[in-house]
C-alpha cells in the first residue's frame, strides 16, 4: 500500500504489519509505530473492517495501568478487534465506497492514537463512551435526530446478545434509574451510568413516538437471533 509501505497483503482483504501514527491532537503530538492487522470482514460489524493490535501493545498498557479488563481500551473480548467507532455512527464515519486507506487514516489511526495517549496518561483524549450495548445507549444521549424503525430494529438486537439480556429487556420496558445497572455492576442504573440511562430514555421516547411495541421488539429479536437469523 503507497500510503502505508510497511503494510503487506497477506490473504484476501487482509493486510498485516507497521502502521505509523503522526497525529495531534489539542497541541499533543504522537508520533508512533503500531504492529496490526486489519481484515475487510469483521465479525463485529458488516460495515467496517476489523483493527487487531499484534504488537502487545495493548496488553502491556492494560498491565501498566492495573486494567482486569482489556474493554477498557476498546478491545473486543469475543476476537481482539478494536472497538473503534459505535455502530451507530459506522455509516459516517466510513462511508459506502470507502477503502482501506480510507480506515487505516481515519479511524484506525484516531484509535491507535488514543491508545497512545492512554499509554502516557492513562485515560482517552476525548470524550468516550462505554464499551458494548451501553455506550450503544451513550450515543442516543447525544442523538438529536429522530429514529426511524429501521434505526430500532437494528439496534435492539444488540442488547439481545448481551450476557445479561434480561437486565436490558426490564429497562427497555420500563426504565427505572434505580434498578441494578445494566453493565452488571450491582450498582444504580441510574448512578453508575448515568448517560447510557439519559440514553436510553430518549430511546423509548422514540420507540414510543414511533408506535411500537417495546415488548415485541425484544421478543422479536430474541427470537430471530434463535433462528440464526
Amino acid at each position: 500500500m503507497a500510503r502505508h509501505p510497511q503494510l503487506v497483503r497477506t490473504g484476501p482483504g487482509t493486510v498485516e504489519g507497521g502502521v505509523l501514527i503522526n497525529a495531534e491532537y489539542e497541541g499533543e503530538i504522537i508520533n508512533e509505530r503500531f504492529d496490526v492487522r486489519i481484515t475487510k470482514a469483521n465479525p463485529a460489524s458488516d460495515r467496517v473492517p476489523a483493527l487487531y493490535e499484534t504488537g502487545g501493545r495493548t496488553n502491556a498498557i492494560a498491565a501498566k495501568r492495573g486494567l482486569a479488563d482489556t474493554r477498557d481500551l476498546h478491545r473486543n473480548p469475543d476476537n481482539g478487534s478494536a472497538c473503534v467507532c459505535v455502530k451507530q455512527e459506522e455509516a459516517t464515519r466510513f462511508p459506502p465506497s470507502s477503502d482501506l486507506s480510507f480506515f487505516i487514516d481515519g479511524l484506525a489511526r484516531d484509535y491507535l492514537y488514543g491508545l497512545a495517549f492512554y499509554d502516557r496518561h492513562g485515560r482517552w483524549p476525548w470524550g468516550e463512551r462505554a464499551h458494548g450495548s451501553v455506550g450503544l445507549l451513550e450515543f442516543y444521549a447525544d442523538n438529536d435526530e429522530p429514529l426511524t424503525n429501521t434505526d430500532i430494529e437494528t439496534i435492539v438486537p444488540y442488547f439481545v446478545r448481551e450476557k445479561n439480556w434480561l437486565e436490558f429487556d426490564k429497562q427497555l420496558r420500563r426504565p427505572k434509574e434505580h434498578r441494578a445497572c445494566i453493565c452488571g455492576s450491582g450498582e444504580p442504573f441510574g448512578k453508575c451510568h448515568p448517560k447510557a440511562l439519559q440514553g436510553l430514555l430518549a430511546l423509548t421516547a422514540e420507540i414510543d413516538r414511533l408506535g411500537m411495541k417495546r415488548r415485541s421488539l425484544f421478543d422479536r429479536a430474541r427470537t430471530q437471533l434463535a433462528k440464526g437469523i
